[in-house]
Formats: structure tokens, C-alpha cells, sequence
């Protein structure tokens, strides 16, 4: 998995500032409508565990918090995890303790027996190296869902990268190195 720099502060920094992101309901990337719409989280959210792989500034979390759930988030950035703290800190009055910790998220070890109602992943799985590294993922992603507990999770569509082979069924890396992420194929993801 690549860094894409997110060891690097101003790196993070460039890319906090890129877009604003609401801290009253669940987003599933800059293209998409948010959970008022599509509606994905079928399930009581008070007292819920919710997990978000690669959680960034924390957004998400905090909007799960502020419907009562129990959120723990992950992400490989120092930095990243700085801003969310900082951005938990303004809604402190009204939401329990989100917990963070830093943490690649193929290393699955995160939050020692804890099961979770909800895993939460939005634009991070594209960080993967391979279709490999995402099915392995995915299937101990599974082993920490509660019978019954929802898996949601996005990434980028093939059709949005002109350099991928939109004609072939397979998955593939794209863009730079600084900003190298996997395109999975429909074939693969399903």
C-alpha cells in the first residue's frame, strides 16, 4: 500500500482543505448523495460499534456519534487523526469519546474484541496494492461485523479515470506514484 504521503503534513494539510465535509450526516465521497438519500445503514445506531476505515478528519464518525453510536476510527496518518481529534473537540458537548488510532488497515487488529454493527469505509480501500490485499481485507473486515452487521464501503468507479481500460473487466493501478491508487474492476469487487 502506498503512503501517498500521508506521513507528510503538508501533504495532509493541502488535502484538508481541499473540499468541506459535513459533520451531520454520513458522506460516501464527493460524487455521491449522503446517507438522507441512499439510505444504507439499516440499523438502530444508538449504542451501535461502528468502525471507519480510514476515517481522515473524521467526519463520518462524528456525524455517527451524534445519532448515538459507539465510533472507532482508523487511519494510517498521524496527521489525519490530529485534525479529527481537533475536529471531535467542537462537538465534545454532544457526542461520547470517538476512538481513533493510527493504524494501516490491513493490519486488522485494531480494537482487540470489539465487534462491530457497522464498518464504514470511504475512499481508502483504493490504497490497497492489489485485489489480493482488498479480498483479504474484506474477509476479515467480516469476521469483526456482528451477525447481522453492515459492511459499507466505496472507492473510485472505472469510469472516472480516463487512463483505465473502461473496456477490459480487470483491475488496475493508476495515476502517479504520490497518487497511485487501485481501480477494481466490477468482476473483482463483486
Amino acid at each position: 500500500m502506498s503512503a501517498q504521503h500521508w506521513d507528510e503534513k503538508s501533504f495532509c494539510e493541502d488535502y484538508c482543505t481541499t473540499w468541506e465535509i459535513s459533520h451531520d450526516e454520513v458522506h460516501y465521497g464527493w460524487l455521491a448523495p449522503g446517507e438522507s438519500q441512499l439510505r444504507l445503514i439499516d440499523l438502530e445506531l444508538t449504542n451501535a460499534n461502528v468502525l471507519d476505515i480510514g476515517c481522515g478528519m473524521g467526519e463520518n464518525l462524528i456525524a455517527l456519534a451524534r445519532r448515538g453510536a459507539n465510533c472507532h476510527g482508523i487511519d494510517i496518518s498521524g496527521h489525519m487523526l490530529s485534525r479529527a481529534r481537533e475536529n471531535m473537540k467542537r462537538f465534545e458537548e454532544e457526542i461520547s469519546t470517538i476512538h481513533f488510532q493510527q493504524q494501516d488497515m490491513r493490519q486488522t487488529d485494531f480494537f482487540p474484541g470489539t465487534s462491530f454493527d457497522l464498518i464504514l469505509s470511504a475512499y481508502s480501500m483504493e490504497y490497497l496494492s492489489s485485489t489480493q490485499e482488498l479480498k483479504d481485507l474484506f474477509y476479515n473486515l467480516f469476521k469483526r461485523l456482528k451477525p447481522g452487521g453492515i459492511l459499507i464501503f466505496c472507492f473510485s468507479h472505472q469510469l472516472q479515470h480516463f487512463r483505465h481500460n473502461m473496456l477490459a473487466n480487470t483491475s488496475s493501478k493508476t495515476g502517479s506514484d504520490q497518487f497511485s491508487t487501485m481501480i477494481y474492476s466490477f468482476r473483482d469487487v463483486v
